[in-house]
């Protein structure tokens, strides 16, 4: 095991991914096992053999996965952007920072005392920033910036006050809450007209509040060992008619198209400058990773996913230990206007694996790791897919940097969370008990700079 051990994975003795992946089987989660055979390619894919419950989990490229972990989780965990010491996690309480003099033109210096390391924290302008803000919000007003460094330099800045004001609010609740429910959906990402990336995002499920955000665009040290690579596209289309039974057959039919059933690819014209694609399927398993982490503390979880198999294979992994401990259950969830009712109240059975599907009123659930279902979820579910609109409709599509981008993706979930408003009349934010009101952008701005 490589230093992600030893750093931000304190908690996380050892990772591992290609193992079985039934949650019923005796071998679930286990590294080794002598009934384990690989590589098979029995069903047409590199796979592991369980021999145990004689099943073929594909076999996925461990290696990326620990490489795209480690920024990931620092992107992700680290509320001050001074060091990326593993006790600065926006979840904890941070490490308070020492004064360390100032700079020749006044402005504070402060020094981490686990690390040592030495930095500015910049006071943040309100109207230094607004404009920068102002255009986020309005993408068709004009820009009026003569010095791109400058702006850069603000847009990082704006970034760091809205996620700083946004994570102030959710560290207690993360900390204090015992009990969550999760929704997590895949969907394309459109930076630019050229550009199509994948993301993952895991939101609150009864209120819809955007908590995790993930797209397959990483800096070009993560080396991509070559498993069965797929050109064409395989990403599930969905019917925009047809009664919840017509609808799943054929999800399942689509996902037996592909090289295997935890692939997921998709054609994209050309990449961010300076960077490169990772498999969706090689995030998806890094995103859970993530996700459990940040839940570490909750007692309780229930987890519901899109219908597909690339993400209920990184799911069981990296929820294992919970699911295990029956601390956690896992569903999939298929969002359907009925027009018809055709699955039956005692569930009907679907697909190779016979998964169990029943009727919900905003769609239809399958049990992961119960054996029948013991509860449903909240409409508010259906507010992941207007989070992936309102971000396609509102990132620039000018954005040609990895870095502009995370930092708009930032910016948006905070804009998101606080300030649009959903056809209840209320904002995520609200929905979720952080906040009492809608907030204008320009409020939400004076707040993350007087914070």
């Amino acid at each position: 095991m490589n230093s992600l051990t030893s750093c931000v994975y304190c908690s996380m003795p050892s990772l591992y991914f290609n193992c079985c992946k039934n949650p019923y089987c005796l071998n679930f989660a286990k590294a080794h096992s002598q009934s384990y055979h690989y590589p098979s390619y029995q069903l047409g894919y590199a796979a592991l053999h369980c021999e145990r419950c004689d099943s073929y989990p594909p076999l996925v490229d461990e290696s990326a996965i620990l490489q795209l972990l480690e920024p990931l989780m620092l992107r992700q965990l680290t509320q001050d952007k001074i060091c990326d010491c593993p006790d600065q996690l926006w979840y904890k309480q941070p490490i308070k920072l020492q004064s360390y003099g100032s700079t020749t033109s006044g402005r504070p210096r402060y020094r981490c005392p686990q690390c040592l390391k030495v930095s500015c924290k910049t006071k943040l302008e309100f109207k230094q920033l607004e404009p920068i803000l102002e255009r986020i919000v309005n993408p068709n007003l004009p820009d009026s910036t003569t010095n791109p460094k400058l702006n850069y330099q603000r847009l990082s800045l704006l970034d760091s006050a809205l996620q700083g004001f946004a994570q102030d609010l959710e560290r207690p609740l993360l900390q204090e809450n015992n009990q969550w429910e999760l929704y997590t959906q895949g969907q394309q990402l459109e930076p630019s007209n050229t550009v199509k990336l994948w993301g993952f995002l895991t939101c609150e499920s009864k209120s819809g509040y955007s908590l995790i955000l993930h797209h397959n665009c990483a800096k070009p040290h993560v080396k991509l060992a070559p498993l069965d690579p797929v050109n064409k596209s395989s990403v599930i289309k969905t019917q925009a008619d047809g009664n919840a039974l017509t609808q799943i057959k054929d999800r399942y039919s689509q996902i037996f198209q592909r090289q295997h059933f935890e692939d997921l690819q998709y054609g994209a014209n050309k990449g961010l400058r300076e960077s490169i694609l990772i498999p969706a399927a090689v995030l998806a398993y890094a995103h859970f990773v993530i996700v459990d982490k940040v839940f570490s503390g909750a007692g309780n979880i229930r987890h519901y996913l899109d219908h597909d198999s690339c993400l209920r294979g990184a799911a069981l992994i990296a929820h294992a230990k919970r699911i295990q401990q029956h601390q956690l259950e896992l569903y999939y969830f298929l969002n359907i206007m009925q027009s018809e009712q055709s699955l039956s109240a005692e569930g009907s059975s679907v697909g190779w694996w016979r998964d169990r599907w029943y009727p919900s009123p905003t769609g239809a659930l399958c049990p992961i790791t119960v054996d029948h279902l013991l509860h449903a979820p909240h409409p508010g579910i259906q507010h992941a897919a207007r989070f992936f609109t309102h971000l396609n409709h509102k990132l620039p599509h000018g954005i040609s940097r990895l870095k502009t981008l995370n930092q708009h993706l930032n910016i948006q979930r905070v804009i998101y969370n606080f300030c649009e408003v959903g056809p209840e009349g209320t904002t995520a934010a609200m929905r979720l008990g952080l906040y009492n009101r809608v907030l204008t952008w320009r409020e939400l701005l004076g707040l993350s700079c007087n914070a």
